[in-house]
C-alpha cells in the first residue's frame, strides 16, 4: 500500500508545529516548516457499560505553511512561502522542463498581477510587475507562457496516524 510519511517535532507525545519532512506516497518531497492540526477524532466501541463509544486515535495532518521546499516527483522544486498547504507569497519554482519562475505566488500558481521574473526553457525572460491591467506584461499572462508547465499542487495533505 502506498503512505505518507511525516517527520517532525513531537512534544508530550503529541506532534506540533515546526520544522516537519513530509514524503508523500505520489513520490512527492516536502521539508519545511509545517502547520500540525487534528483532523478527526476516530471512536471504537468500549467494554465499559458507562460509555458505549471511546476516542482511541487521533489522525493528524501536517500541512506546509511558512518556509519550505517541495520536491515534485515530476522533477519540478519549489522553494518558498506556503499559506495552508499552497505556494502563497514569494518563491521560487524550477521546473522540471527547464522553466524558472522567481516571484510572488497565489493560490498555489505564479501571481502574474505580483512581482516576478519568468525564464522559460528556451532562455527567454519575462519580467512581472504590478498593474492595474495583470495581462499586458509582455506578451501574455504567466499561465498562458508556462501552459502545460505547471503540472503539480501543494494542496494534497499527508495524513500521519
Amino acid at each position: 500500500t502506498e503512505t505518507t510519511t511525516c517527520k517532525g517535532i513531537w512534544s508530550r507525545d503529541e506532534p506540533v508545529s515546526g520544522k516537519w519532512r513530509l514524503h508523500y506516497a505520489d513520490g512527492n518531497l516536502y521539508s519545511g516548516h509545517a502547520q500540525v492540526k487534528d483532523q478527526a477524532r476516530v471512536v471504537s466501541p468500549s467494554s465499559s457499560s458507562r460509555s458505549l463509544f471511546r476516542p482511541t486515535k487521533s489522525f493528524v495532518v501536517a500541512t506546509p505553511d511558512g518556509f519550505g521546499t517541495m520536491k515534485y516527483s515530476n522533477g519540478d522544486v519549489y522553494a518558498g512561502q506556503f499559506d495552508m498547504g499552497v505556494r502563497w507569497g514569494s518563491g521560487t519554482c524550477a521546473f522540471g522542463n527547464g522553466a524558472k519562475w522567481e516571484g510572488d505566488w497565489l493560490d498555489d500558481r505564479p501571481d502574474n498581477s505580483g512581482f516576478g521574473v519568468l525564464t522559460t526553457a528556451e532562455g527567454d525572460v519575462h519580467r512581472f510587475e504590478p498593474t492595474n491591467n495583470s495581462s499586458n506584461i509582455m506578451g501574455g499572462t504567466v499561465a498562458s507562457l508556462l501552459a502545460g508547465t505547471i503540472t503539480t499542487t501543494a494542496r494534497e495533505m499527508p495524513t500521519m496516524l
